[in-house]
């Protein structure tokens, strides 16, 4: 996963983390046991959006060579980024849908997954193309840093708006039954609350635990069966929720005592640390939130944009 998660970086990483439009389910096989969202119209929006733009408009020089070279500029053409798949073992096995505003060659193709096709071919192994149901599919193979063994990538796109990368070809091709909606995808319905559609938030995930292994160190979460978390922004507080669904109500009264008692382990470690930033994250530490309703333990965070943008900047001072 962590092969092509590093292409959609080659064109996004000089948006500080802006990604994906409007949640859209539909988009979304069915039998995806997690997805990770992050909606970029959003996220720009708010105040946290227009610091990293403006953060992003003194790098301008890379930004327009990056663009140059994929024919994609990531400040206006990103529109959307959508992980999803399943968990086999410990490892995520998944495909990223990049929903962006592509010029279009003559071919009818996006521009930039030409642009990745000539930057691939003379510097991977095993790249090739293949035309599966008249969609042309690019694989590749890329050595894994911790085995450097060779593990295969795909890249594909759907239409003028969305092209797909996986790490898995049946999930790449599987997807774009759901797109072409030939398969079926997921259902709002069926995500309990934990997926947000509309509204301020800007990202948004959901993880279904069934079959993923759980270490000794952490078996209070064998109780658990769907953690969901998203991120909001108000003109005055970023917001942060999650909904971690257990299968009774004892287990649920259980998980919430653990976690207030985290919260207070850390909360204790930092009370006479004076290393920088302590007394911030003791602050967001104490603004926690943990409450129970329906066998759901839900963890609020609520803390000052201003506050925050404050941070953001004594960071990029120091790291300047």
């Amino acid at each position: 996963m962590k092969q092509y998660i590093l292409i959609i970086v080659v064109f996004c990483s000089m948006a500080r983390g802006a990604f994906a439009g409007e949640f859209k389910p539909t988009q979304i096989p069915a039998n995806s046991q997690w997805y990770l969202h992050f909606d970029v119209d959003g996220f720009k929006k708010g105040r946290l959006g227009k610091f990293a733009l403006e953060q992003a408009s003194k790098e301008a020089e890379k930004i327009d060579a990056l663009v140059l070279l994929t024919q994609f500029d990531p400040r206006k053409d990103l529109h959307g980024i959508t992980l999803f798949g399943s968990v086999v073992k410990d490892d995520l096995i998944g495909t990223v849908l990049v929903n962006g505003s592509y010029k279009m060659l003559a071919d009818g193709s996006p521009a930039p997954l030409a642009q990745l096709e000539a930057l691939l071919e003379p510097t991977v192994t095993g790249f090739k193309k293949e035309q599966i149901n008249g969609v042309e599919i690019l694989s590749w193979k890329n050595k894994v840093e911790d085995t450097q063994e060779d593990k295969q990538t795909f890249g594909t796109f759907f239409d003028k708006d969305h092209i797909l990368f996986g790490d898995d070809r049946k999930q790449l091709l599987h997807a774009l039954n759901v797109l072409a909606k030939k398969a079926p995808s997921l259902k709002a319905s069926t995500l309990k609350g934990l997926a947000k559609e509309k509204g301020n938030h800007y990202l948004a995930g959901l993880l279904h635990m069934k079959g993923i292994p759980i270490p000794p160190e952490a078996n209070f979460m064998e109780n658990v069966t769907t953690i969901g978390v998203s991120v909001s922004e108000s003109e005055e507080n970023l917001s942060v929720s999650m909904q971690m669904i257990t299968t009774d109500e004892e287990a649920c009264a259980q998980l919430q005592l653990i976690m207030q008692g985290f919260v207070a382990l850390a909360h204790l470690s930092l009370i006479n640390n004076k290393e920088p930033g302590s007394k911030e994250a003791t602050e967001i530490l104490q603004k926690i939130n943990i409450t129970i309703k329906n066998k759901t333990v839900f963890m609020n965070l609520s803390y000052p944009m201003g506050e925050i943008l404050e941070l953001a900047r004594l960071q990029l001072t120091k790291e300047q």
